[in-house]
């Protein structure tokens, strides 16, 4: 059988939807919510959850590359993203025809 790369428990979606439904099923028990109230809560919990998954890496992606040209910016070793871009920042007249940059 080929190896799989597994993500560890926590890291992982079904996780925090196994977690939600558990107290959820917990709170059933124990008297403090309705069957019909622990669907809507764990669906809207479900949901939550899956948007967190999907903004929280991105937000530390962003972060993490606004840092880092800031810093670059900071020590000045900034690389330019064009040949446009480089002319205009040593002050030059930009081309009159278009630059392609393959």
């Amino acid at each position: 059988m080929a190896e799989q790369n597994l993500k560890s428990g926590f890291k992982s979606s079904e996780f925090y939807v196994t977690l939600a439904q558990s107290i959820t099923g917990i709170f059933v028990m124990l008297g403090y919510l309705t069957p019909q109230e622990a669907d809507g809560l764990a669906q809207a919990i479900v949901e939550v959850i899956g948007g967190l998954m999907i903004i929280v890496p991105t937000a530390i992606y962003l972060f993490g590359r606004i840092a880092l040209k800031r810093e670059q910016v900071k020590n000045g070793t900034q690389e330019t993203s064009s040949p446009v871009s480089s002319v205009l920042d040593r002050g030059e007249e930009a081309p009159e025809t278009p630059v392609t940059v393959k």
